[in-house]
């Protein structure tokens, strides 16, 4: 059982946008290019916004937030799972529904490293099992194991991004990272 830590304070975290041209009477249209370039201050300044916002408002603007990019919706969901299926404690199941309780999980994620890092074996666990109640309808996977094919570890990291046609290229591009990792891990487990 993994228990819940809270954790301490957080270093920012930064990722490029471009700026597109909106549609006359829309506002402007953020696209984000990726996690290794830097444009110092955005994510902190959106996540001040939506800080504000729930604050002032009660509404929760739902965004990835911490080093791991969780949303509140995905903490939620992945959370209540694993802890209706006895994998995790020291917490109450949430309401996927309640802006709050979103608001309260993507809080966490983004004031400690130390949940958003555990939340990750979280949500990986909920990939695993397909998602129930969640974004996602794929099938539920077999158990974690060591032995799982290039093609099921695809799939996770595919879960992991989301339902979306961006989760296929994002999880091919993280393929290569779990390749470098899985060959010092091999040799730890005598492979």
């Amino acid at each position: 059982m993994l228990p819940v830590d809270r954790g301490g304070p957080r270093r920012p975290h930064h990722r490029a946008v471009e700026q597109v041209q909106p549609a006359k009477g829309s506002g402007p249209d953020v696209r984000v290019l990726g996690d290794a370039a830097h444009q110092p201050g955005f994510d902190q300044a959106f996540w001040a916004t939506i800080i504000a916002t729930f604050n002032t408002t009660g509404h929760f603007e739902d965004s990835s937030t911490g080093i791991a990019k969780q949303r509140g919706a995905t903490l939620v969901g992945a959370w209540n799972y694993c802890l209706r299926q006895g994998l995790v404690t020291g917490r109450a199941i949430a309401d996927p529904n309640s802006d709050q309780d979103k608001y309260n999980a993507w809080k966490n994620a983004y004031d400690s490293e130390t949940f958003d890092i555990t939340s990750i074996f979280i949500v990986h666990m909920w990939d695993i099992a397909g998602k129930p109640l969640g974004d996602d309808d794929s099938p539920a996977m077999r158990p974690p194991r060591l032995d799982y094919a290039d093609e099921e570890i695809y799939d996770i990291l595919r879960r992991y991004q989301g339902p979306g046609a961006v989760a296929y290229s994002e999880a091919k591009k993280r393929m290569g990272l779990y390749y470098v990792m899985e060959k010092y891990n091999a040799i730890s487990r005598n492979l």
